[in-house]
């Protein structure tokens, strides 16, 4: 027997800008994680998840015949493999029209990035994370690599979950 949460979700934002006399700015989002996981399982492991998230922007510039339109969107999968040790990867793709009040901005061209992860979770109030990045961007001459490590811990009182 297994276990399968799945939560949805969907995000919208509207309002003025300061670019201009009546500008305005419209964000929206929608997202979802999925995971599953043995009905048997020591403390949440074994486990399998999948998270992905898309998001529009339409940031008016100069007015309303002049909009900026933004696409991004990731999709990541993750394998808690072990006990408190959990693989993952991420891909991630944003793209923008290229044009920033009528004149060409080469920053806003389109982009991707993958990465693994590895997480060891030394508790359940802390996690030391290992993370590559392989970026592409259209405005590069050559990908780019970076590589990251974080280092999180909670203090005070820990709100209980069920999944």
């Amino acid at each position: 027997f297994t276990t399968t949460t799945l939560n949805l979700g969907a995000s919208a934002l509207s309002g003025p800008n300061a670019t201009g006399k009546d500008t305005r700015t419209q964000i929206l989002g929608g997202d979802l994680y999925l995971k599953w996981k043995p009905r048997r399982n020591y403390r949440g492991w074994p486990f399998a998840a999948l998270q992905a998230e898309v998001m529009n922007r339409r940031y008016e510039v100069g007015g309303p015949s002049e909009t900026l339109d933004d696409w991004g969107l990731y999709l990541e999968g993750l394998w808690g493999f072990r006990t408190r040790w959990v693989a993952g990867l991420r891909a991630e793709w944003a793209d923008g029209d290229g044009n920033s009040g009528g004149e060409e901005d080469a920053l806003r061209d389109r982009r991707f990035r993958w990465s693994p992860v590895l997480t060891w979770y030394p508790s359940e109030f802390s996690k030391l994370r290992f993370q590559y990045n392989y970026d592409r961007a259209e405005h590069l001459d050559r990908a780019e690599s970076a590589f990251w490590t974080q280092f999180e811990f909670m203090l005070g009182a820990h709100p209980a979950h069920s999944f």
